[in-house]
């Protein structure tokens, strides 16, 4: 995914933090540009900044993800954007490794 460039746009999508706000058409009416798979989705989405490091020490950049209902609730034990993520790159990680078998 890839966020708006517009700066009003982008400060838009991410005022509500990680809460589940706009619809995968608002978002693109705002300039973001989805994978196909957000582009179905039916719920709320969010646009979350994820800080990796500074890219001008040679760290990657900010990372921006979409957030789904399942991220936030996530984030209602541990507030932490990088523990929701975390948290779901594992199940899809276990969820690809059974489908392997």
């Amino acid at each position: 995914m890839r966020p708006p460039t517009h700066p009003q746009a982008l400060g838009t999508l991410l005022a509500p933090d990680i809460r589940p706000t706009f619809s995968a058409a608002q978002l693109l009416e705002l300039g973001a540009e989805l994978p196909p798979e957000a582009q179905r989705h039916e719920g709320l989405l969010a646009l979350v900044l994820l800080h990796n490091g500074d890219p001008a020490q040679g760290g990657p950049g900010p990372t921006y993800v979409l957030g789904t209902d399942n991220f936030w609730a996530l984030t209602r034990y541990n507030r932490s954007s990088y523990y929701a993520l975390a948290v779901l790159e594992l199940g899809e990680a276990v969820e690809r490794q059974r489908g392997a078998r």
